[in-house]
């Protein structure tokens, strides 16, 4: 479990960032410059992702963060 972590999509594709179900399938894009909660990590397609909702997973390299990651048990950044 990620805590309260929101990044933003950032891709140099006009359609967006690629979005994986868990069997590794494409699902569909999220649009550039949308905010997104991420719940957990995983490795799909050999690729570590974020859970941005149930069974939608986007690849990290996708996302920036802005202000640092946030640990929701401590409240501080790390």
């Amino acid at each position: 479990m990620l805590g309260m972590v929101v990044g933003s999509i950032n891709c140099k594709y006009k359609c967006g960032a690629i979005v994986y179900n868990s069997d590794g399938r494409t699902t569909g894009y999220l649009s550039n410059d949308t905010y997104w909660r991420l719940k957990e990590t995983s490795i799909i397609n050999g690729e570590e992702c974020y859970s941005v909702s149930k069974n939608r997973w986007v690849p990290k390299k996708y996302f920036i963060f802005k202000g640092g990651l946030i640990n929701e048990e401590s409240n501080r950044n790390v």
